[in-house]
């Protein structure tokens, strides 16, 4: 009897995805078809092999011990095939992609984009600005540049730029009445989701998270939150390395003499098979060197 030894590479990516989702539904969406056509690629995967992949459980499934075992082995084997596909097409258009917060890419990167060009003018660099966490593991950006509290478990991290941090507002906000820690606890306290930089902040200031609780308006991306301080709308988060030509100009004021170290940093991470692809490496070596040169000058 002649065996079957091609690869049912169509059925297996639908697998992969529906075993990662757990879900049909999200599953569909990733890959950009129907229900019904992955639900049948599913089912002939069972067919041909004969054995039960997931147990449907009413709107989601659940992964059989077959199932866990082939999506174990599957997700490494399409993983390894994807990052050689990725090899070869980078070396057709030297690009690398870059996943980052709008507000890195606007008030960092971007006023860099002069030198980067004339320090790597044959890499062709694609922004990805967005505030989800894009999964590398699935091709979806070949670098991600990140501000977060330390590496990124599973990934190749690199550190790029330590993050200083400080109370500011635009001269035209009306605080000039209040004195020391009052401010913090009358004006409003521009925010983004985490929280964490005013947290540490306000410790840092001696005043209890409870005295500036209702004050706090979230608005979730820094892009947000430094606009809305431009306008006078607020105390923000002074990011060192975003708001340095904003303190020149005058547009906003430091409340506080001393900057204070954020408790989160850059990073850049990338997956650990790929980090020494010349592109990539390229590029990380020039955001390393990018953020070791910054000004040390008193603002």
């Amino acid at each position: 009897m002649k065996i079957n030894t091609r690869l049912p590479l169509a059925a297996l990516e639908a697998f992969e995805a529906v075993g990662t989702r757990l879900s049909f539904r999200q599953a569909a969406s990733d890959l950009g078809v129907s229900q019904s056509a992955l639900s049948r690629h599913v089912d002939n995967l069972e067919a041909r092999f004969q054995v039960q992949l997931f147990m449907r459980q009413g709107r989601g499934v659940a992964l059989t011990p077959a199932g866990e075992r082939l999506l174990l082995s599957l997700s490494d084997a399409l993983g390894q095939i994807r990052s050689a596909l990725r090899a070869l097409d980078a070396e057709r258009k030297h690009q690398v992609v870059v996943s980052l917060l709008p507000s890195f890419a606007l008030n960092w990167l971007i006023p860099r984009w002069d030198q980067l060009q004339r320090a790597l003018p044959n890499l062709d660099i694609s922004l990805r600005p967005e505030l989800r966490v894009c999964d590398l593991k699935k091709g979806e950006a070949d670098l991600a540049l990140r501000y977060s509290a330390g590496p990124s478990p599973g990934l190749a991290t690199t550190s790029i730029l330590s993050e200083e941090i400080a109370p500011v507002c635009s001269p035209s906000l009306d605080i000039g009445a209040l004195e020391g820690v009052e401010k913090y606890r009358a004006g409003k306290l521009l925010d983004v989701a985490n929280r964490i930089e005013w947290d540490s902040m306000l410790k840092n200031l001696k005043v209890p998270h409870r005295d500036t609780q209702k004050n706090r308006v979230v608005l979730h991306d820094y892009n947000l939150v430094l606009g809305a301080a431009l306008e006078g709308r607020g105390i923000a988060i002074g990011r060192r390395s975003m708001i340095e030509s904003h303190l020149r100009s005058g547009q906003l004021i430091k409340l506080t003499r001393s900057w204070y170290r954020s408790p989160y940093s850059y990073y850049a991470v990338t997956l650990p098979n790929r980090k020494c692809e010349r592109d990539i490496r390229m590029f990380i070596e020039w955001l390393v060197s990018q953020g070791s040169g910054r000004s040390n000058e008193a603002l």
